[in-house]
């Protein structure tokens, strides 16, 4: 373990990304501040053994009970996203260019894997 002093207001860094500074000494409580890109999470040490806890736990959950919620997200998912389609091909008072609608498909495809080519059902 690497065992560094720093005063108030001063720093260190970890790697190129990452800067610990000290923002505060009081009571016997040290306040730092930590700079890093937003990919980088920083948590306290409590806070990432819990997370780690629940991940396995989660990783442990039946496989069938996993997929079958992810269906369940695919499909509202897709009703959600041709809802908002619709709404906003109504406001605009415009139809899709054919363009758009190919995108919007292909989203829709994207989202919902597996699936056949669209029906007339699913066309907006």
């Amino acid at each position: 373990m690497l065992v560094l002093s720093r005063k108030i207001n001063e720093s260190i860094m970890i790697g190129d990304q990452i800067e610990v500074i000290v923002l505060d000494v009081r009571d016997g409580h040290v306040k730092l501040g930590i700079k890093a890109p937003r990919d980088i999470s920083v948590h306290r040490q409590e806070i990432y053994v819990e997370i780690k806890q629940e991940n396995t736990q989660a990783s442990q959950q039946n496989p069938q009970a996993l997929a079958s919620a992810a269906r369940a997200l695919q499909g509202s998912v897709s009703k959600k996203i041709k809802q908002a389609v619709r709404e906003e091909t109504q406001q605009a008072s415009l139809p899709l260019s054919p363009k758009k609608e190919d995108s919007l498909r292909s989203l829709g495809k994207a989202l919902k894997p597996n699936s056949g080519p669209p029906t007339d059902a699913e066309t907006p």
